[in-house]
């Protein structure tokens, strides 16, 4: 695809060199707005499809990946496949553009999982304190040391990826 949109560029006579940053930039702006037009599709149709199938169910344990948006957090994933995708194509032959750019998709997977995990600790809760068992055994402080476990890794793997080293 690059080397396409770099020979039809260099039909209008910009130069080889202009024409290979131009036709990365292109591709880079193509990746972008495909995520989000991905992400936005994804997004309305778990709006519409997935709530209107949680509304209509009888358990209430769906009501509460809902309000804790554990759905719509998974959602954030799909923009950074499709970049993840098209960083080969874009950053091909340029390394350190290629690792830069992985890195900050690799904090933003680790920014991402720890939001889904978050909400999936919060779900859970909200499901077990709907038992009596939880008025006797209340797991909210476990919750919470959980949360500040995980948290406390999620900042540890970032720091790993900007230091370029294992964690």
């Amino acid at each position: 695809m690059s080397t396409w949109i770099e020979s039809w560029l260099s039909a209008l006579n910009l130069g080889t060199e202009s024409s290979g940053v131009l036709a990365r930039i292109i591709l880079a702006a193509a990746a972008l707005l495909l995520s989000f037009i991905a992400f936005y599709v994804i997004r309305r149709i778990v709006r519409g499809v997935v709530h209107r199938l949680f509304e209509r169910s009888r358990v209430t344990w769906d009501d509460k990946l809902r309000k804790n948006k554990l759905i719509m957090r998974m959602t954030l994933i799909v923009p950074a496949l499709i970049i993840h995708l098209f960083i080969p194509t874009v950053f091909g032959g340029y390394d350190q553009a290629m690792a830069a750019a992985k890195a900050t998709l690799n904090m933003y997977f680790i920014i991402v999982v720890v939001l889904v995990v978050d909400a999936l600790i919060n779900t859970a809760l909200d499901i077990y304190n709907k038992f009596r068992v939880s008025h006797e055994i209340p797991l909210k402080g476990f919750a919470q040391v959980l949360k500040i476990f995980l948290y406390g890794t999620g900042l540890i793997l970032m720091f790993s990826v900007i230091l370029w080293r294992s964690p």
